[in-house]
């Protein structure tokens, strides 16, 4: 029983400090007009294209014509950010 409570709090220890994939600091350096890779250059990692039919708390919808990428952290918190016609136009944050 010792050893489960103690690898249940080592465990729960590691999640808590696990470095986050983008933070506010990098969501404020984006902006608008910027592309994609100009975005991914900033943060560090490639975000993940948002489906059409997929339902993401927080997470800007796309529209037509435009694409939505996603980076989440494993905490949960997120930016999401709209690419019209392959240019940054909008940003929208869960928990930064």
């Amino acid at each position: 029983m010792k050893v489960v409570l103690a690898l249940t709090l080592i465990s729960a220890a590691l999640v808590g400090c696990a470095p986050k994939l983008v933070t506010r600091s990098e969501m404020r350096r984006l902006h608008p007009g910027m592309t994609y890779a100009e975005a991914v250059k900033v943060i560090g990692a490639p975000g993940r294209l948002r489906g059409l039919d997929e339902t993401v708390i927080g997470a800007l919808v796309p529209s037509a014509g435009q694409d939505v990428y996603v980076w989440t952290n494993q905490d949960g918190s997120l930016l999401s950010a709209a690419f019209d016609e392959g240019r940054l136009g909008a940003l929208s944050e869960r928990g930064l």
